[in-house]
């Protein structure tokens, strides 16, 4: 299936080119991970809630910050090796800062759609999920697999339809979400495939490491980041090279 190739070449492509990911995809998330630490010291462990101070809230702006820059610098570095053969530097990506602007602009008009999409999905979802804790007071496996049938696929298909758009605002050939829409428009069932082995295959292992002890969880946990990012860009960098420049697709 079309779907599964597509996500089978974007693994290839990280593991063919493991050196140019490293280093275009390593030392920025490095430099994420310290802007973490440095910004925000006393963020609670997960599951606690606490109430953030003033600094938190500033500390908390800046990280998010950090973290927006720090991931359109990386993906807009392996969209432009890829599919223009630009080389990274020898520990850091390429900062183009003409790409990375347009990208944003890019990124965020799509971001704004998918919100406006989500929010009917989450309504019908929460339904869902406020039925099934009426009848046995906690949700379980089906609750959450309908859930993400629901909301998660719908969300991860149209972001695969549209993200051509950021592909091509990489690489200096702006291509409007319509244009992506209508290109992406033969690989539309291929893409329902796509996205439910994409999400599997990326999410799953954050869950199963997040249950190991701290010494194993944190050097695995940024290694599956590292690899999420990186295949996760590929997958988009592999749409537009198939869907719209028509490469072929080698899995």
């Amino acid at each position: 299936m079309t779907g599964v190739s597509i996500f089978v070449h974007a693994v290839k492509m990280v593991l063919n080119n493991l050196g140019p990911a490293l280093r275009i995809g390593v030392v920025p998330l490095l430099i994420l991970a310290i802007a973490g630490w440095a910004l925000a010291p006393d963020a609670p462990p997960p599951g606690e809630v606490a109430l953030p101070t003033a600094a938190g809230f500033g500390g908390g702006f800046l990280l998010m910050v950090v973290s927006i820059l720090v991931s359109l610098w990386i993906a807009v570095a392996w969209h432009r090796y890829i599919l223009l053969e630009e080389q990274p530097g020898a520990f850091l990506p390429q900062w183009n800062g003409t790409a990375i602007w347009a990208y944003f602009k890019v990124a965020l008009i799509l971001g704004l759609l998918l919100i406006v999409v989500a929010v009917p999905l989450m309504l019908l979802g929460g339904f869902v999920l406020f039925a099934s804790l009426a009848e046995d007071g906690q949700p379980g496996l089906v609750t959450g697999f309908l859930f993400f049938l629901l909301v998660g696929l719908p969300l991860t298909w149209l972001g695969y339809r549209l993200g051509a758009s950021l592909a091509g605002a990489a690489t200096d050939a702006p291509l409007s979400l319509g244009d992506s829409w209508r290109a992406t428009a033969p690989g539309a069932a291929d893409l329902v495939v796509l996205a439910l082995v994409s999400v599997v295959a990326l999410w799953l292992p954050s869950f199963i490491v997040a249950e190991l002890p701290r010494v194993l969880s944190v050097p695995l946990g940024a290694v599956i980041q590292w690899a999420a990012t990186m295949i996760g860009v590929g997958v988009i960098t592999t749409i537009y090279g198939h869907y719209v420049q028509g490469r072929a697709l080698n899995a």
